[in-house]
């Protein structure tokens, strides 16, 4: 608020989902959406955001989300974990609401450390057997009323952020190439098309 004050600011476009609640409870304009779908939590919550492109109408959206899966069931989860690992595919473990790569674990079908391909990740994402997922999925979901992290298929490749800005008739869209990132935030990016 000292800032707004102090430098007169009419109009604060957040970078991050972190500080949008912050941010709408400010005396300035936003640049956040007021649809009724909009709601701080849910943009926030991966599941909720998978579960609603699954639900839409748009079938071309719905074939760019990785194949997912959150429950307390073992018997659900094992099923699933199974389903890909059997197909020779990875799967990517993350918490439902975080940043970046914080708290991301990749699945593999091994319970072997592959060292070098952790230490050339650009995610630093800790590799762990399914077999060891599972008994430690058991103990932990065993003490919580709602699973909160989300499985999903592991996409290789290079990651994107995609900032969208849209005002009736106005839209424009900034597409970011993830080069460096620490502790899950992107500190080095690259302004690209990737799909060009």
């Amino acid at each position: 608020k000292d800032i707004i004050s102090k430098h007169d600011i009419d109009l604060i476009v957040p970078i991050g989902d972190v500080e949008l609640e912050i941010l709408e409870n400010l005396d300035t304009r936003c640049a956040i959406s007021s649809h009724s779908d909009f709601k701080i939590k849910n943009i926030q919550d991966k599941f909720y955001l998978y579960k609603l492109i699954q639900n839409s109408n748009d079938e071309a959206l719905k074939k760019l989300i990785p194949d997912f899966e959150c429950s307390n069931s073992y018997d659900v989860i094992n099923s699933f974990i199974l389903k890909h690992i059997n197909n020779d595919k990875f799967l990517c473990v993350k918490p439902r609401f975080t940043s970046g790569a914080r708290g991301v674990l990749k699945i593999i079908k091994d319970d072997d450390l592959d060292l070098e391909v952790f230490k050339k990740s650009k995610l630093g994402l800790i590799e762990v057997g399914y077999k060891k997922f599972l008994k430690s999925f058991a103990t932990y979901s065993s003490t919580i009323e709602d699973f909160d992290y989300v499985l999903c298929e592991f996409l290789p490749g290079s990651e994107y952020s995609v900032d969208l800005y849209l005002q009736k008739s106005v839209s424009l869209a900034v597409s970011r190439k993830r080069v460096k990132i620490t502790s899950g935030i992107c500190t080095e990016a690259l302004i690209d098309d990737p799909f060009e």
